[in-house]
């Protein structure tokens, strides 16, 4: 074991503390609790959905629950013995230690000093180990290693941090949980974890962690992925009764509990009385199967809390795809409820909180398709639910009752229980109370409130309800039904308080393209940048129609959030996203653009009553900032006799001028701008001229074409060559034989060709004129050049040909291109996320400079995001000065790239996709880049070419790749010329080093 040591290297510290007490055997759980014996007027009624705990029910049942017996072997004489004994003397530990065994693991952080860092050796041997928290902030890194044997307990009362991180805990060998925390102090780090294959059938004992503290102790559980476990009770994590934990930006998936009777959702405690805060995680595809034992048993997917008394608070997460048990099962037990969440019962002032939170497809074979929450008791619940989305979740209600609620259930427990439930500045779509089987009138489609005497009531304000749906006892969906969203109100609200029961009834006044807009996807990134997860996901929400009912027609007196849920400004619109958009009105023209595919919160138009697109939105955020629209060439407006101009605020054009591409920024109250129309303006007239070049002729002269200047596309008819000549040489025609003709489309010179008078006749093209024609002259094979690489492998010698590539490393290829590293002057770029130490700030100021790359309009460069097909193209399209053109792809119709990708498509540089589509927005490859600089320099390579020269053997390029030559190319610096003239195709001579 390696050890730093502070000072002297050992400082011995004599402790006459007692050692702890272990004063507990350990812990034995029963697979399965007793039927509660209560008497029978506190069991649960069959009457409308009544839940098992009733008002004044003791929340102590008696189920068989863990045993914690003292050991009787610990006696009084010997505890007194232990504390007269001295301790051995404890090293202390410094700096970075690296380990090899348990034990030496347990010393070190026993005998560490402030900050140090323990690192796990290769052959670590893993085991059971118990770390105690020190008070002072130590760091376990486990380097990514898998610690496969052995439960890691964590105990004691220090008043520091243990921090354990980068480590892979598989529980495939592991009967019991693989992580506890049971430390009556200091705080416990669990950062960039794993924990997965936790298999216990049955077993209560099981799965990935139990946080069971005491104390001031705190748990902090970042950036950790918890997946794949199955146990009794709690498979993802176990909370103890007053254990205090932070969940962040963490993923929770694909867990499952199956104890019948016991808390089985991902996450579960009993009798929580402490705070519980999750951000930014993900919870997804969480499954109950615990059965219903007369008591409790397969409620919460995600999450089971078997008496609430604490605060539980979520901010900006997801639960999607969590499931109640239920499936596949003849008889649906009252307590398969809450998808996601379920909370049975809160009680004592208990809260739970929601925030900027999405739920999607969630489902509870009986109620509360995404949560249910039951409140007993005074005080008893309050839960607040804000700026939260609900999409598609189901409760089929199969135990009879029809207050489902497809999103939320709410439940009160007793007619003088305290339950307080608030629904703010929500979306609920989509959402299913009932199914096939429903043999009762369901309402609720999106919540429900129930009770035992009484129902529970909730507020809602500045909330969205549109598309949710509700079965009748035929099994078939009810359309008639007035009760779609919530199962205690019918009164229809298109704004105002709310915008709800908008669809209701068998003749709805609205529709929910009228509310969301046509082609609506959905759950959609929706242009926000909040993330959770392991994977750093977009939270997604459901973007609303601009100048639909739902937009800034909030009227309440209820005060609602400052920002959204993607925190983007809020000012008046219904549910959980706030839009703000630019429309830009035809003003008796049209707009020839093509029918609108997808709605993703960006862009929207739709066809007028004489299916003519005539209005046309950019969708964005109050304070936001974007770019006008050219109504010309991205919007085709059209307008009989007339010619588009520009955009003013007025449709008389009295008002504010604002020009193509200008920036404006997204306001509260939105902005109208109308196409301004004027006198058609000529077409101007393109003409190009012909010159003859007599090429190293020494007397004569070329011949002028007196037809100069020609039309574009016109016929040009070759010269003679006239008294032009060349001593010892022969004149062999121009590179279009006299007489013959071409179509002119660019200035064109045409050169006269000479054959040595020793020489066989031959011929050949040396021609130049623009990038219409010929971009240069032919290479002539007897000039050796150089071509240097642009593309560069990784240190561990590959170079990952089906990898993406960053702005940054473009924006290098392309400055070195443009003129050779030795000429790139060292610069500041000017954008907020570019500082000038950084490798890339030099070409990404040569770059902007050179207008080749942009920036965003943030004020950023995004250096290391990945660059995308469109992206590239518009960086090709601007290095070659290519002149727009149209694009025929289906889904780049209004892209901002569609007259870029027309230029470098036109050139066959890139290709589309069989299906008629571009996908701009995919990443482009390694190998697709080099393949398009390649086309676009002329540079290009095969078997023969390279002369067995000694290339670089990159590990990860295979030579039956369809890009291997190019990526062979674009690699490797070396001297070359051409195989014939007028073929580019290259010998290579040597590489240059």
């Amino acid at each position: 074991m390696k050890k730093q040591l502070l000072s002297a290297m050992l400082a011995i510290v004599l402790l006459f503390s007692s050692a702890p007490l272990n004063a507990f055997a350990e812990e034995q759980y029963i697979d399965e609790p007793s039927v509660s014996t209560t008497d029978e007027e506190n069991k649960p009624q069959d009457g409308e959905n009544e839940k098992p705990a009733e008002e004044n029910e003791n929340p102590v049942e008696e189920e068989l629950e863990k045993d914690e017996n003292i050991n009787p072997e610990n006696s009084q004489e010997e505890v007194l013995k232990e504390e007269e004994q001295i301790i051995e003397p404890r090293a202390l530990y410094a700096g970075e230690v690296e380990v090899s065994t348990v034990a030496e693991l347990q010393d070190v952080v026993n005998g560490a000093t402030e900050d140090t860092i323990i690192t796990l050796a290769d052959g670590f041997e893993f085991g059971a180990a118990t770390l105690n928290v020190p008070d002072v902030n130590v760091i376990v890194d486990g380097g990514n290693r898998v610690w496969n044997s052995g439960r890691i307990t964590v105990n004691g009362a220090g008043t520091g941090s243990l921090t354990i991180k980068n480590l892979k805990m598989d529980g495939t060998s592991n009967t019991k949980r693989m992580l506890e925390n049971k430390a009556t102090n200091g705080k416990l780090v669990l950062d960039k974890m794993e924990f997965y294959n936790s298999v216990n059938t049955g077993v209560i004992d099981a799965g990935a962690i139990d946080i069971s503290t005491s104390g001031d102790a705190t748990t902090e559980i970042n950036n950790t992925h918890i997946y794949d476990n199955i146990s009794g009770r709690g498979p993802a994590i176990y909370l103890g009764e007053n254990s205090n934990v932070d969940i962040n930006n963490s993923t929770i998936e694909k867990n499952s509990g199956n104890a019948g009777g016991w808390e089985a959702g991902a996450i579960a405690s009993k009798n929580y009385r402490g705070i519980l805060n999750i951000n930014n995680t993900v919870f997804r595809e969480n499954k109950n199967r615990a059965a219903y034992t007369g008591v409790f048993g397969g409620g919460g997917g995600a999450m089971s809390i078997h008496y609430l008394y604490g605060t539980i608070n979520i901010d900006e997460s997801v639960f999607d795809k969590n499931e109640s048990n239920g499936e596949g099962l003849e008889t649906v037990a009252k307590t398969y409820d809450g998808g996601a969440i379920y909370i049975i019962d809160g009680r004592d002032g208990a809260e739970f909180n929601v925030d900027k939170t999405t739920f999607s497809n969630n489902t509870a074979y009986d109620d509360g398709g995404a949560i249910m929450v039951q409140g007993t008791g005074n005080p008893g619940l309050t839960t607040n639910i804000s700026n939260s989305t609900f999409y598609n979740n189901k409760a089929y209600g199969l135990d009879g009752a029809n207050y489902s609620g497809g999103a939320i259930q709410f439940f009160k427990n007793g007619g003088t229980s305290k339950m307080t439930n608030s629904i703010l500045s929500s979306t609920f779509v989509e959402n299913q109370s009932g199914n096939e089987q429903s043999v009762i009138e369901q309402r609720g489609g999106a919540i429900g409130g129930s009770g035992s005497s009484l129902a529970a009531t909730f507020t809602r304000n500045d909330s969205l309800f549109i598309g949710n749906q509700v079965y009748g006892q035929n099994g078939a969906v009810n359309t008639a039904s007035n009760y779609k969203d919530v199962s205690n109100n019918t009164t229809t609200q298109a704004g105002g308080p709310n915008v709800i029961n908008a669809d209701k009834g068998a003749t709805p006044q609205y529709t929910v393209d009228d509310v969301l807009g046509i082609k609506n996807i959905m759950l959609t990134e929706n242009q926000s940048n909040i993330k959770a997860g392991v994977n750093s996901e977009i939270i997604k929400t459901i973007p609303i129609k601009p100048e639909g009912i739902a937009d800034n027609t909030y009227t309440g007196t209820a005060a609602i959030p400052e920002k959204d849920q993607r925190g983007f400004v809020r000012y008046k619109d219904q549910g959980a996203v706030e839009i703000s958009w630019v429309k830009y009105n035809s003003n008796g023209g049209v707009f020839n653009i093509s029918e609108l595919t997808s709605y993703d919160g960006k862009v929207y138009y739709e066809p007028n009553d004489e299916d003519k697109i005539t209005d046309y939105y950019t969708v964005g955020n109050i304070k936001g900032e974007a770019n006008v629209v050219d109504g010309k060439d991205t919007l085709k407006a059209t307008l009989e006799g007339k010619e588009f101009k520009g955009w003013n605020t007025e449709a008389d054009g009295s008002g504010e001028t604002y020009a193509v591409g200008k920036y404006l920024t997204y306001a509260d109250e939105n902005i109208i701008l109308y196409a301004v129309w004027g006198e058609k303006t000529p077409e101007p007239i393109e003409e190009y001229r012909v010159t003859y070049n007599g090429n190293t002729n020494d007397s004569g002269t070329a011949p002028v074409d007196t037809n100069n200047p020609y039309a574009k596309d016109s016929e040009v008819t070759v010269l003679s060559k006239g008294d032009l000549a060349k001593k010892d040489y022969t004149f062999k025609g121009w590179n279009t034989s006299a007489g013959d003709t071409f179509k002119i489309t660019a200035d064109t010179t045409l050169y006269a060709q000479w054959q040595k008078d020793s020489e066989d006749s031959g011929t050949g093209w040396t021609w130049s004129g623009s990038s219409s024609t010929t971009s240069k002259e032919s290479p002539k094979t007897e000039e050796t050049l150089a071509h240097m690489a642009y593309l560069n492998g990784y240190p561990d010698n590959t170079i990952r040909p089906q990898g993406s590539i960053t702005r940054a490393e473009v924006a290098a290829i392309f400055a070195r291109l443009k003129v050779g590293e030795a000429n790139i002057p060292s610069a500041k770029a000017n954008y907020s996320d570019v500082n000038a130490s950084d490798w890339y700030a030099k070409y990404i100021a040569f770059v902007t400079d050179n207008k080749i790359m942009e920036g965003y309009e943030d004020g950023s460069f995004k250096p290391n995001d990945k660059i995308t097909r469109a992206e590239f193209t518009a960086v090709v399209a601007r290095y070659s000065s290519l002149v727009n053109v149209e694009s025929s792809f289906e889904d780049v119709s209004v892209h901002w790239a569609e007259k870029y990708i027309g230029a470098v498509t036109s050139k066959g540089w890139i290709n589309g996709y069989p299906d008629k589509t571009f996908k701009p927005e995919k990443d482009i490859s390694r190998e697709e880049v080099a393949t398009m600089v390649n086309k676009m320099l002329d540079r290009k390579v095969d078997r023969d070419g390279l002369n067995n020269l000694s290339i670089k053997n990159f590990t990860d390029l295979d030579e039956n790749s369809w890009s291997y030559f190019d990526v062979v190319e674009a690699s490797n610096s070396h001297k070359y010329v051409r195989r014939t003239l007028g073929d580019i195709m290259e010998n290579w001579k040597e590489l240059i080093k």
